[in-house]
């Protein structure tokens, strides 16, 4: 009975696996949604309506997602969102099919799949010049859980993307906004010709 369970269990998860990369697929087809090779720094606009994450839109859930990708941009890597969230499914990262998005400590299991190198990064550490992704819990954690974001740092500022999913990127120094640090990630240098 139990071998039962685990067949009807893997096969749930290979159907939602699928049905999120058609989606997903073609929202990265279409040139108004598109992430190929692009930063995302809109998870509460049109790019999070429009990808799915789990049995959830992006904007709710998918911002580990969202931060392994502009990592890849930023460090130069060819990257798509419907390739990274589909490799977080692939890899066990996601959360009760998205419900809780991803777990923060699987990123690293995700970052040895697309083969970039990483080092572990404190709040006090991120004044290395590179490409960070940092997970922290939100003000009010139990109410709006965690967030995760990449950003580099070039000596002098930062810049965070997707900080609050609103189209921009941000300066604000993460050793604010990331009070209620969680885990680090350093990735090494940008590539400043891309961005």
């Amino acid at each position: 009975m139990m071998e039962l369970f685990e067949r009807i269990k893997r096969k749930k998860k290979r159907l939602l696996a699928e049905r999120n990369f058609e989606v997903n697929a073609r929202c990265d087809a279409d040139p108004v949604t598109t992430t190929e090779n692009r930063l995302v720094c809109d998870q509460n606009g049109v790019r999070g309506r429009a990808f799915v994450y789990g049995d959830y839109p992006a904007r709710r859930n998918a911002c580990e997602a969202i931060a392994v990708h502009n990592a890849r941009v930023l460090l130069g890597r060819e990257s798509s969102l419907s390739e990274t969230i589909a490799l977080f499914q692939a890899l066990g990262a996601m959360i009760f099919r998205g419900f809780f998005g991803s777990n923060v400590y699987k990123i690293k299991r995700v970052l040895r799949a697309l083969d970039i190198p990483f080092e572990k990064a404190k709040r006090k550490g991120l004044g290395r010049p590179g490409v960070y992704i940092v997970s922290f819990w939100n003000e009010k954690p139990l109410k709006n859980g965690i967030h995760t974001v990449a950003l580099t740092y070039d000596g002098e500022k930062y810049t965070t993307y997707n900080l609050h999913g609103n189209g921009a990127a941000s300066g604000e120094d993460p050793r604010v906004f990331a009070k209620r640090f969680i885990v680090g990630y350093y990735l090494g240098e940008a590539d400043g010709g891309r961005q």
